[in-house]
């Protein structure tokens, strides 16, 4: 009898033999015109959800033009949504991806206003992706947690208004305060009220420069990451606010907790 090893070496074997064979197909044809991959366990068609995907939004740059911040909200190739990133999807087997942000740098900014402004046309940019493609993306609210209230504004206006299933969250941002202290009970409390799903993005050990993390293997990813989500879990367990507010539904980005 195949133990589950067998299982998984098997369907690694066939997932890597048909991702080369149709990248191969694909250059061969000069373009990404191949039919969905469609995955498998056993002859069960199976639904692929990519729960961690980013995106970048054109709009934002316009509303941080001539502030310290227009250069970090520049639009990278590969946070743009279009035919390129379905395709990438089609040969890769993913059926629908979960969008957040890529580099929340709005973290930073300390004026109410821009802050709000910046996260509202994220938002909106994520909503109208949604929109045009509503059977390949799910939406994921973004949110200027350095205030709380406005968080908790964002997180409902996400949800009720642009139809977001959730929002990401990070604890890692610079000079952030820690989540669980009671200005941010009015955030959680609203994620409780809503009954959505928070998605915790770590990014306070991933390239800060720290020697620890430095040579080969990856460390701020492979091992920051990771110690980051599970601290931010064991402070939300020991400081009291998953008591305070049971209802929470919270997953981690990168392991841990």
């Amino acid at each position: 009898m195949r133990n589950r090893r067998d299982f998984v070496k098997a369907l690694a074997a066939a997932t890597a033999g048909g991702f080369v064979a149709q990248r191969g197909l694909a250059w061969a044809q000069g373009g990404p015109a191949q039919k969905r991959r469609e995955v498998f366990i056993g002859r069960k068609r199976i639904k692929v959800i990519d729960s961690h995907a980013h995106l970048n939004i054109a709009e934002v740059a316009n509303v941080v033009k001539g502030t310290p911040f227009e250069r970090q909200a520049t639009t990278t190739g590969d946070g743009i949504i279009g035919p390129a990133r379905i395709a990438w999807m089609d040969r890769d087997g993913v059926d629908v991806a979960m969008l957040t942000q890529q580099g929340a740098f709005w973290y930073a900014v300390q004026d109410r206003g821009l802050a709000r402004d910046i996260v509202k046309a994220q938002n909106e940019g994520t909503a109208a992706v949604v929109a045009k493609y509503p059977d390949r993306f799910i939406g994921m609210a973004s949110m200027p947690l350095q205030f709380p209230d406005l968080a908790a504004e964002a997180l409902e206006d996400g949800v009720k208004r642009l139809g977001f299933k959730g929002a990401g969250i990070s604890a890692g941002w610079a000079g952030a305060k820690n989540l669980t202290d009671p200005e941010y009970d009015v955030f959680w409390s609203k994620a409780q009220e809503l009954g959505t799903f928070l998605f915790m993005h770590p990014g306070g050990t991933n390239g800060n420069g720290d020697p620890h993390y430095g040579g080969r293997g990856a460390l701020p990813n492979t091992i920051g990451n990771p110690l980051e989500t599970t601290i931010f879990f064991s402070r939300l367990i020991y400081e009291g606010t998953l008591d305070k507010f049971p209802g929470l539904k919270i997953c981690g980005a990168h392991g841990g907790g």
